[in-house]
Order: C-alpha cells, then structure tokens, then sequence
C-alpha cells in the first residue's frame, strides 16, 4: 500500500489565495490605520496641548477668581486694631461709621490716617492688594483738587511701584483730605483718602496680578512646558512664564485677533519664531474680553513630536507586514498544505488508484478528514477488488459460454433444417424455439463479455463510412415484431435524405436497438415511437421519443451505470448492462448520451457524434 509524506507541493493557486486573503486585510489595516492617525495626530496634538492649556486656564482663572474675591470688600476690623494698636488711640463713632461708608464702596482705597501736625499715624492697605505694601513713607502728599495739599509724592518702601507710576496707568480716580475733629483728643484729625478705580476696572485687575511678585499662580506657570504668555486687550505683553534666569525672555508677540471665543491650533509668532499656540479669551462678569492668556509650543517641537507619531506608524505598518507574511506562511503549512495533500490523493483515487493514503497527524478537524478519506479510500479498494473478482468471472463464464452456445444454435439449425432426418412439425417448433432461446442467451454472453472489454480498455472498433438512414432503418425491422406485438406506432422522421458518419456500423446499431427496444417495452400497449435526426454544429444528434411511463428524477442520475434499469415496476429479461454499454459505445465514437424524461409522460434518449458534411464527402468521394 502506497502513502503519501508531508513532502508535497502546495498549490501555488491555493497558497497566493491565502495570502491575499491573509495579508491584504492588514495591509488594509495598516494603511487606514496611517490614514486615520495622520488625519487625528493633529487633533491629539491639539488635546494635548488642550489639556496642558486647561491645567494652565484653570490655575489663572483660580487666581484671578481669588484676587478678585480678595479685594472685594476691605476689613474694617482691621483698619480699627492697627489704628488702637499702633497709637492707643480709639475713633469716636463718627469716625468709625465715616471710614465704613467709605470702605464699603466698590472701589479701591488707600487710606491713611494723619495727625494735626500732618504726621503719619496709621494706614491700611489689605494685605492682599496687588500693592502689597508694609508701610507708606512720606510725611506729606499732593492731591489734585484737594482742600489741603501736600507737596511730597507717597512713595512705598518696596519700591514695588510708585504713585506716579499709578497716575501712568491711569489707576488713580481721585484723592481727598478730610478733617475730623476728636472729643477724646481734643484735636482734628486728617484722613487721607486715594481713590485707586482704573478707566477699565477689569484692566486695573489684569496689571495688578500680573505685578503682584507674590502670585502663586506667576510661581506655577514657570514650570509649565513651553511659553506662556499674558496679554492685555491690546496685545501688550503684561506676564510671561520665561524668567530672567531663561535664555529666552519674551519681549514680542504678534497680535492675536480679537474675539470672544476660544482659538486652538494657532500659529503665534513669539520673538520671531513660530509657536503652536491655543488662546484663551480672559472676561470679566459682563462677558467683556480684557486679555487673553496664550499658551504654546515650538513649532519644532510640535513638528518633531509629529514626526516620531509617522516614524512609529511605519514602524508599525512594517511589523504588521512581516507579521502577516508569517501568518500566511504558517497558515499554508497548517492548513493548506494538508488540504493540498488530501486534494493530490483524491485526484489519485479519482483516476482509479485506491491504494493511495494520506498522513496528516493531527487530532483537530484537518486529523478526522484525513482518518475518513483513508477509511473511503480503503472501503473503495475494497470494492473494486470484489468488481474485478466479479468481472474476472464474468468474462471467464461468459468466454466458455459462448464457444458451447454458438455450437449448440448451429447444431440446432441443422437439425432444423432436416440435415439429421425429417422432423414433426412439433419438433420443428420446439427447436425453433430453443434457437430463439439460445441466441437470446448468447447476445447477453456478449454483452457482458464486449462490457468487460471496454472497461479495460481492450474492445477494437472498425470504423468505416455509414449511411446513418439507412442503418436506422435496419434497426427498425429488427424490432418492428416487438413493437407490432404491443401495437405500437413506429414513426422515422429524418433530418435529410443522405447522413453519412464514420463509425462502427455493428456497435452504433446495437445501441440504436438497445433505445428501440427500451422505448417499445417501457411504453403501454398502443404507444407511439418517434425517431428523429438532426445535424447541429458539425454532430449528428439522434433521439427516440417514446409516450411511455417516464423515468423518475432519482433514477436518471444512475440510470447509465451498470446494472441499471429504467423501471423497477415493468421488468424484462436482459442483464441490465445495455445503457452502460451503450454508453461506453458512443464514448468510444467521441460523442455523448444523455436523456430527457418526465415521469408517466414519455421519454427521449439522445446521443450525437460527429458526421461527415459534404466537403468531406466529395474529398472521400
């Protein structure tokens, strides 16, 4: 018994499927992949810095909230212990609900708190006022409008900012001296009062914070990534998070438009390089923009950051490749190879060789198919080991019956013929029939011994010139007694007067009889048989058309296999090898048979093979 290795080519049609199919749908990944994420890296980019500008946003709105909420009402308490702390003395009821009247107004005061002798007593600056001072120096001022002026400018110790430069920014509104007489002291006290408003309240808050040195929130922007920059409603530069212990210290910035919302992905250009920047818009309670706060990378560095995301997308559509060629290759070992292997053994066994076998060990699917093919296999060499024990028998019984049964017909017609001696009449008819009897017998011999012959191959056509009309009409005498004796209608109808074929004229008219006589006998009593020819595309085609039972459906798709038989309910003498011989017979002529059948409607047998058309006739001529 032959088996078949692992060593066995793959079908190059089969492995090239499994590649498309395999590798094509990552490519597809891969490529929408770096489609998609090029098409979102500026989106994600964006969210990072987004997010980063969030962080930022929030702790500058937080500020902002706070020095707002700080500076929102000024502790009178407070004013009350630093002036009875620092001077023991106590303010009369006037004085007190005077300064809370003041105090309780919206906007910014320094007070300050003056002897008779213009000497500085008490001030109170909230301690979280952008201003911040400890102390004011300076004994005497000068105010605009003032009944009592003083000609020295109020300067602070920290030397944060002066009042000039106060009066630059157009902070200070107003200033005023008021004199109060004290019962208790028994003298008038001055009161000095500025009255610090800027023109545009919501700039006045932006400059402050951005000058108090104290902000957290300045402290926290200064370890934020790339620049952050604070700019006034006219694109003044009034905060930046690059100190001057930075190489880079902001001193430019191209204007932004003005708008009330938001703007992300913008390119700003701050001291003459390109940033990737998103503005926020800073507003006060009434919606109004007074600022913005901007917050940005390098373009470089956004760049760069985008080139290392499409560096890793082909890194990515690269590995995913070699991935899939690998996927591909171990799929065509693991599945293909065992079907191509199963493929190669059934063309084997299709083209007669049982002995083939598969070996694929494996316990999954691919295992059970292989372990059932080799099962069909054996079941199958089996059989046709018993065939051809059975065929061997046929044709050895059928070769010694025929050379006894040819004698015995001969024997029998010279005994008819008188050759031994005058007969009775009833002799004479039964020998007659034992020659009937015994020609029927050697026509099935030789039915089954010229079937044997085809199947190996061994049966010799002669072929020859045949007038095809003329050989039907033969047939039908043949068979006329058969069909007078069911009172059947026979009816020839050919396609011209002349059809000339090259064939074997004694084996196409065996299957012309075998046809006729199958249509006469599964045909009821009183049927019509029609005979036709027709020529078509260089093939004869001839047909018999019977009235008869029909053939079900289920039977036709066997019905030229040996053994076989039309009709299982009308049954005749015969070995049920005519239609498979007939088959192999028109086969041998290059040519085709096949039926057509409705059950209880009639039958049409068909076979066609090639004829001569008269060019070939007159060359033969």
């Amino acid at each position: 018994m032959k088996k078949i290795n692992l060593k066995v080519k793959i079908s190059t049609r089969l492995l090239a499927y499994f590649l498309f199919v395999t590798i094509l749908p990552l490519f597809i990944l891969a490529i929408s992949s770096t489609l998609l994420i090029n098409s979102t890296l500026n989106d994600k980019l964006i969210q990072e810095l987004d997010e980063h500008s969030e962080n930022v946003w929030e702790l500058y709105n937080n500020s902002i909230t706070d020095f707002k909420n700080s500076i929102s009402s000024i502790p009178l308490d407070a004013l009350q212990k630093n002036l009875s702390t620092t001077n023991s003395l106590k303010l009369n009821y006037n004085i007190t609900n005077q300064l809370q009247n003041i105090l309780k107004r919206d906007d910014y005061h320094l007070v300050m708190l003056f002897n008779q002798n213009k000497k500085l007593i008490s001030s109170e600056v909230k301690k979280e006022f952008f201003l911040n001072p400890k102390t004011i120096t300076g004994s005497s001022f000068d105010l605009q409008n003032s009944p009592n002026s003083f000609k020295n400018n109020i300067s602070l110790s920290n030397e944060v900012i002066s009042l000039k430069d106060l009066q630059k920014l157009g902070i200070i509104k107003s200033g005023s001296i008021h004199n109060q007489f004290d019962n208790q002291l028994g003298f008038f006290l001055q009161i000095g009062i500025i009255r610090f408003q800027a023109v545009d309240q919501d700039y006045y808050l932006l400059i402050g914070h951005v000058l108090n040195e104290n902000s957290k929130f300045l402290k926290q922007l200064k370890n934020i990534y790339g620049i952050t920059v604070t700019v006034e409603h006219n694109n003044n530069i009034v905060l930046s998070n690059q100190d001057k212990d930075k190489k880079t210290i902001i001193t430019d910035i191209t204007p932004t438009e003005s708008t009330l919302d938001n703007i992300f992905n913008k390119q700003v250009i701050i001291n003459n390089k390109n940033y990737r920047s998103s503005i926020y818009v800073l507003k006060n309670i009434s919606a109004k923009s007074v600022g913005k706060l901007v917050i940005s990378i390098p373009e470089e560095d956004y760049n760069n950051l985008k080139s290392g995301y499409s560096s890793l997308i082909s890194q990515i559509t690269v590995l995913i490749s070699i991935a899939g060629i690998i996927l591909a290759y171990l799929l065509a070992r693991t599945i293909t190879k065992p079907l191509s292997i199963v493929t190669d053994a059934a063309k084997d066994i299709e083209n007669g060789d049982f002995s083939k076998r598969v070996v694929i060990k494996s316990t999954d699917e691919l295992g059970y198919l292989a372990k059932s093919f080799n099962n069909m296999a054996a079941a199958l060499q089996k059989r046709k080991e018993l065939e051809q024990i059975r065929d061997d028998l046929a044709a050895t019984l059928t070769h010694d019956l025929r050379v006894p049964l040819l004698a015995s017909v001969q024997a029998l017609e010279q005994l008819l013929k008188g050759s031994y001696g005058s007969l009775a009449e009833k002799q004479q008819f039964i020998i007659d029939q034992l020659i009937i009897n015994n020609k029927d017998l050697l026509k099935m011999v030789n039915t089954i011994l010229d079937s044997y012959k085809y199947e190996a191959g061994k049966q010799t056509l002669i072929k020859r010139k045949v007038n095809f009309n003329k050989l039907i009409d033969e047939s039908i005498c043949e068979v006329e007694p058969l069909a007078i004796e069911k009172n059947h209608e026979v009816i020839f109808m050919p396609h011209c007067d002349k059809i000339e074929v090259i064939a074997d004229r004694q084996e196409i008219k065996r299957v012309i009889i075998n046809l006729l006589s199958n249509a006469i006998v599964y045909t009821l009593d009183q049927g019509k048989i029609e005979i036709f020819t027709q020529l078509k595309d260089q093939e004869l085609i001839f047909s018999v058309k019977d009235n008869g039972i029909g053939i079900s459906e289920s039977s036709i798709k066997n019905l030229f296999q040996r053994y076989s038989k039309g009709s299982k309910t009308l049954r005749r003498i015969g070995t049920g090898l005519g239609l498979y011989l007939s088959k192999h017979i028109i086969e041998a002529h290059n040519g085709k048979i096949w039926v057509e059948s409705v059950k209880d409607q009639g039958s049409t047998f068909y076979f066609s093979i090639p004829f001569i058309n008269e060019e070939e006739q007159n060359i033969n001529e």
